[in-house]
């Protein structure tokens, strides 16, 4: 209800993004007066629409939910590679019980290479980490590709491991990150769900 909340569709520079692009859902939370949130980025990217809800109060809608950001990684020719990317390979290798591993995580210090973390399950075979580097390999060309079994991945300073994670500046995408915007632009309000 956004009776109780703002929601901005913003780019990576807090400029709001227009119909059919996508960007960082910010949210200011109207009625949480102990611990309020004010243009807290969330974490979530979203493709943002011009139409308006057919609830009759004339709100806007999301187009889609696009999923959690996750930093980009960058390949030899300084393209951005999505997160999401990883976790869908991960999940394409798991799914198909191509690897048995419990957790993973991928961290990026240079690029145009990645580092692949995994932590072993029960059945899990030193041939899954050949099986995870020919599949990255395949999909990633020109990325330098290592990947070692680990006992435990490594967590942010807040604590939070993150399935893939950049110590390149340009790749960094900043949950807990508030947006701030000059005084005179007025925040886009964003309706999500039905009446």
């Amino acid at each position: 209800q956004m009776e109780r909340g703002i929601i901005e569709i913003l780019d990576e520079n807090g400029n709001e993004v227009r119909a059919g692009q996508t960007g960082r859902v910010i949210v200011t939370d109207l009625h949480n007066y102990i611990c309020p949130f004010i243009r807290y980025d969330v974490g979530d990217h979203v493709v943002a629409t011009d139409h308006q809800c057919s609830c009759g109060r004339g709100l806007q809608l999301i187009q889609e939910i696009k999923g959690r950001s996750s930093d980009y990684i960058i390949l030899g020719d300084g393209a951005k590679l999505s997160g999401e990317v990883i976790i869908h390979l991960f999940n394409k290798l798991l799914q198909e019980n191509r690897i048995d591993i419990s957790r993973y995580q991928v961290i990026q210090k240079t690029e145009g290479a990645i580092l692949i973390l995994v932590i072993p399950g029960r059945n899990y075979r030193p041939k899954n980490l050949t099986t995870i580097k020919n599949i990255f390999e395949t999909h990633l060309k020109g990325l330098q590709i290592n990947v070692e079994a680990v006992s435990e991945l490594i967590s942010t300073p807040a604590g939070k491991t993150r399935f893939v994670y950049s110590e390149i500046k340009t790749a960094k995408i900043v949950p807990t990150r508030i947006i701030v915007r000059p005084e005179k632009e007025k925040p886009k309000i964003g309706h999500i769900g039905g009446a």
